[in-house]
């Protein structure tokens, strides 16, 4: 699959939004990135409204992330 990447440093992030894009009807894959992060990838072929949807959900979990780099001492 060759589409739009998602980096994740938080495994539990990833699967949240993992899920979220499920629900929509949106295929994904997972896998490791050479940083130790995951990477979700999407299916390129995205509709722009479910795409703006995919956007903030991302930008959700992103601000959720800092927040926990910050209390893991990793900010």
């Amino acid at each position: 699959m060759e589409g739009l990447e998602f980096i994740f440093f938080n495994k539990a992030l990833a699967e949240r939004f993992r899920h979220f894009v499920s629900n929509l009807g949106i295929a994904s894959q997972v896998r490791k990135d050479e940083m130790e992060g995951v990477i979700v990838e999407l299916a390129d072929e995205i509709e722009d409204e479910m795409s703006d949807a995919i956007d903030v959900e991302y930008d959700s979990l992103m601000k959720e992330q800092m927040v926990l780099a910050e209390t893991d001492g990793g900010g």
